[in-house]
């Protein structure tokens, strides 16, 4: 809800995708009030289904958006775009050591982040074109 309430306003339509954990009607009013509607996963422990009539339910993807003007098919090719942001979590975690810091300061935080995201994209691009960031990771490495 924090960093709904860093945002500007969104002057064209956008969205906020986010897991099921960030699917609670608090976090996504804090995104309708920055003009950002909500597309995310819903739990699928939640009991909103029998799970006599479809089986497994660990199979069952549930997703929710706050836009309802959305078809099903333009819902679920916005909510893809989230494969981007979590590799780019994965790698950063994995190489960057993004989950090893320890600031407890939002400005040390931002900073962090910031920095974080410049390597990132540096490995991205390191020969002036883009490439893989593995690619562009294992150059970084074998340069320093």
């Amino acid at each position: 809800m924090e960093n709904a309430e860093e945002l500007p306003t969104a002057p064209v339509i956008s969205y906020f995708l986010c897991d099921s954990w960030y699917t609670t009607a608090k976090v996504m009013d804090s995104f309708i009030r920055k003009g950002f509607y909500t597309i995310g996963a819903l739990k699928t422990n939640w009991i909103i289904y029998p799970k006599e009539a479809f089986g497994n339910p660990k199979a069952l993807w549930i997703f929710i958006s706050t836009n309802v003007e959305l078809s099903t098919q333009e819902l679920l090719d916005t909510y893809t775009k989230r494969w981007r942001i979590e590799l780019f979590f994965r790698q950063s975690k994995g190489k960057l050591a993004l989950d090893k810091y320890q600031m407890r300061f939002r400005k040390r935080i931002q900073r962090y982040w910031l920095i974080m995201s410049l390597v990132h994209y540096l490995c991205c691009i390191y020969s002036g074109e883009f490439c893989t960031f593995e690619e562009g990771y294992s150059y970084m490495q074998k340069q320093v």
